[in-house]
Parts: structure tokens; sequence; C-alpha cells
């Protein structure tokens, strides 16, 4: 958050943009791609509680050190909303600290890559894939750390989403997000 290179969006089942935070747009646009890459790779494997992460650079366009995690709200029985946060971790491994260098003459060189990856399911954690990713940063506590915040962050969001589609019902909100959407 200190360098402000954090993102935080709610997206709609369809992939459009429903709320922004004030950040930098440009690193919440891509969002789409990485939601139409997990949706056709997990299908109808998606569930309250999982949490996905991609940093894949052919999907969302930058480097990997901006990585985006996505989490689907679930309401009536039916997914109802994503929240995407897209972080820039302070280093993803590869051959040099911060994972950037202009001496990488390939993508293996800059860290690494991950593709759709469901980190989160049902709110427990998948420690082989964490445990894998930690082992290949440097000062892992510190990614560690970021991490579980971001994950904080989807519960906490999911939380207050949740309160209003109570409070008004998904239907009414479902619409007003239409509305917004066709002014925009």
């Amino acid at each position: 958050w200190e360098m402000q290179d954090f993102s935080c969006a709610m997206i709609a089942p369809d992939g459009g943009l429903v709320a922004l935070a004030e950040d930098n747009p440009i690193h919440i646009f891509p969002t789409t791609y990485s939601l139409n890459a997990i949706k056709e790779k997990f299908g109808d494997d998606i569930h309250p509680g999982d949490l996905f992460m991609i940093n894949d650079p052919y999907v969302l366009g930058g480097h990997m050190n901006d990585t985006s995690h996505l989490y689907p709200v679930f309401a009536n029985g039916r997914e109802a909303f994503w929240l995407s946060i897209r972080v820039h971790y302070a280093d993803v491994g590869g051959m040099a600290a911060g994972s950037i260098t202009p001496e990488a003459t390939e993508i293996y060189q800059e860290g690494v890559c991950i593709p759709p990856t469901k980190v989160f399911e049902a709110k427990e954690p998948n420690d082989a894939f964490l445990d894998l990713f930690f082992a290949n940063v440097r000062v892992p506590e510190e990614r560690r750390g970021d991490f579980m915040a971001v994950v904080g962050a989807c519960w906490t969001a999911e939380k207050r989403l949740l309160e209003i589609l109570q409070t008004h019902g998904v239907e009414k909100v479902e619409q007003c997000v239409e509305f917004l959407r066709d002014k925009a």
C-alpha cells in the first residue's frame, strides 16, 4: 500500500467492472481477462470461500509482480459478484531482487509465473501451492504478510457486500449495477 500499488474492484459475473477504488485504473482493467481465464480453467468448480491468484503477464499484461487475486461472492446460492485485488508483490522470485531486471532474456528469469490457481478452497488454504510460492521469493515472511492482507481484505469486503445484499436484496442491487453500467 505504501507504494500505491494496490487496487481493488468489484466485478459482475460477466466480467464487467462494477466499482473501482480510487487508485490506478490500468492496474484493474486486465482483471476481466484474469476472470475469464479462471472461469475457463475451473468452470463449475468455483464455490464460496475460493480465492484465485494469477500473475501470468500473457493474460494480465504488465509484469509478474502485479498479481491479481479474485474472490467470488455468492448470494441466493449463485455467483453474485467478484472481488478483485491486484497487488504488486515486492518480489516474486527470479534472478534479481525485486524480480525486475533489464538483464532478463526470458520470462523465467523474472520470477514465478502463476497461471489461474485456486489458493484457497472454501476458506481453507492450498498449502502445497503457498509453500511452493513462498519458497521461491525473497523475504517470504513479508510476502506471506502481503498475501494474508489480501485474504483479509477479501473476507472483509465479502462481509460488507453481503450486508448490502441482505439489506437491499440481490435483485435490487443487480438492477442498480446494470443501471450504472448502462450510464457508464
